[in-house]
């Protein structure tokens, strides 16, 4: 277990500030997780060795909806992004769920990070001809010079940081072509899905400027037509 040897290193001196994001043994870490504000002093007893070591360990992301204050107020940390991802959701009859995107900024001196996440390689599936979902992402620094870290990998990484948790869409249930357009114009409105994916996806044409969208009823029976 990674995160149980950089705590025994700790222990044993060979490091002063251990920081981890993601889940973690409960048996090596229980005490830990009874109060997770930063800085706490705990004793720990693992099979690399033992000790005590001050240590911030941040909850976990998965898919927990942790309130953004509750997060800055106890972890050395800024949360950038918190948002839906647009056009991530399989599309279907029955839309998949969006996949959310987190982005965290770190403030503490170094950190490790364990990424737990899957979805990163095969798509969620669609049923009953329903599409997949948009694959999960976990970078460091997103943008050209982004680091990618794979599901089940740890990499390092230093103050001021950011770490972007993008999980994946849900597959979706069913011929996206038998979806309501209105439905559809609804989750165009929402921000769920854009005017293309809408075109594109579920064969509904989508017109105006918003918010005064509307569905070209005529052209997009005509687009559901098309083999």
């Amino acid at each position: 277990d990674p995160f149980g040897q950089s705590l025994a290193e700790a222990a044993r001196g060979r490091r002063q500030k251990v920081l981890t994001y993601g889940l973690v043994n409960a048996d090596i870490v229980a005490t830990a997780l009874a109060n997770t504000q930063a800085g706490i002093h705990i004793s720990i007893a693992t099979p690399w060795g033992s000790g005590e070591v001050t240590a911030q360990v941040a909850g976990t992301f998965n898919a927990s909806n942790i309130p953004v204050e509750a997060q800055e107020a106890n972890q050395p940390l800024i949360v950038e992004r918190f948002e839906l991802i647009g056009d991530s959701a399989g599309a279907g009859r029955f839309r998949g769920g969006c996949g959310i995107r987190r982005d965290l900024r770190f403030l503490a001196d170094e950190g490790k990070l364990t990424n737990l996440s899957d979805r990163q390689k095969f798509a969620p599936y669609g049923l009953g001809g329903g599409k997949p979902g948009k694959l999960g992402r976990t970078v460091i620094n997103p943008g050209p010079s982004e680091r990618i870290v794979h599901g089940k990998q740890s990499r390092e990484f230093g103050y001021d940081d950011v770490i972007s948790f993008q999980q994946s869409g849900a597959g979706g249930y069913g011929d996206p072509l038998e979806r309501d357009p209105q439905r559809v114009l609804e989750d165009v409105l929402d921000d769920y899905v854009s005017i293309e994916a809408a075109r594109r996806d579920y064969g509904v044409v989508i017109t105006g400027a918003a918010p005064a969208l509307t569905v070209d009823e005529r052209a997009t029976r005509e687009l559901r037509k098309r083999p």
